[in-house]
């Protein structure tokens, strides 16, 4: 069985980057950032490892999330 996927809402990419919620509005509008899966209401998500990649890829700073 795979592993359950890990979603990210902009609050949850809030604490990876470890950004202002009006940074993160700005960043997941940025030419290169991952599409979002989906979309629940206005709220979109992300796959977190496609968020985990980008910011490795850009060389930003990851923080644990619980």
């Amino acid at each position: 069985m795979s592993p359950p996927l890990r979603l990210a809402g902009t609050h949850q990419i809030r604490q990876m980057l470890g950004v202002h919620r009006s940074r993160v509005a700005q960043i997941v509008n940025t030419k290169g950032f991952p599409d979002p899966v989906a979309q629940l209401g206005r709220a979109h998500v992300w796959l977190a490892e496609d968020v985990e990649a980008w910011a490795k890829r850009t060389g930003r700073d990851l923080h644990e999330i619980e």
